[in-house]
């Protein structure tokens, strides 16, 4: 265990320790932190707890090693959830964009029962959970390229409103959306099948600034 879990194992505080070993607090506090002391330090601190200056040495890096890790999976599985967020969202919105393209193209035939709604929404509903689970053992997480992507793309899209606005009623312009949208499911699309391939393989790269 740790030289803090060491400490609170014997029922001392900081400044207890420092007290009983001669060490000064802050000694204790940034040893207790990763932080590099003197060798005096670490041979007083081995002799009190019973232990070899390189056992315990190891066994306090070896938990600090661990807090971190459990530290970057924590942030790993909140950048997944947003991703997934993300693709979620982009994936109704280029749904949306076709429904309305091939609504303008036939609108005397737009409606529809309530069967073929809850059918449609159903089967949405059976991918997107497929894809969870597919994504959720993903390891190998693109995260600033993704935010990159989507940033770029939602940016874009609003100078195309801003651009195409002239154009609004002719044919062409009701297909700019859907396929504009369908590229930006593809790009996202892309980088979460990269992940999961590469997880698969057991890889660790994490492209992310820690």
């Amino acid at each position: 265990m740790s030289i803090k879990k060491l400490r609170q194992k014997k029922n001392l505080s900081q400044e207890e320790l420092a007290d009983t070993t001669g060490l000064s607090l802050r000694t204790i506090q940034r040893v207790e932190s990763g932080n590099s002391v003197s060798t005096a330090s670490w041979k007083t601190l081995a002799s009190f707890f019973g232990m070899s200056v390189e056992a315990l040495q190891e066994t306090n890096q070896v938990m600090d090693l661990g807090s971190q890790h459990s530290l970057t999976q924590q942030r790993l599985a909140y950048h997944r959830s947003a991703q997934l967020i993300i693709f979620i969202v982009v994936f109704f919105v280029a749904v949306s964009q076709w429904l309305a393209y091939y609504a303008s193209l036939s609108p005397g035939n737009s409606s529809a029962s309530l069967w073929t709604i809850l059918s449609y929404v159903s089967q949405i509903a059976i991918a997107a959970a497929v894809f969870a689970y597919l994504f959720s053992h993903a390891k190998i997480t693109f995260v600033w390229s993704y935010y990159a992507i989507t940033a770029a793309f939602f940016i874009v899209a609003i100078g195309i409103d801003i651009w195409t606005e002239p154009f609004t009623d002719t044919a062409s312009y009701q297909l700019i959306y859907p396929v504009y949208y369908t590229l930006f499911l593809l790009a996202l699309l892309l980088i979460h099948v990269l992940q999961m391939a590469l997880s698969l393989k057991g890889e660790s790269t994490i492209l992310m600034q820690r």
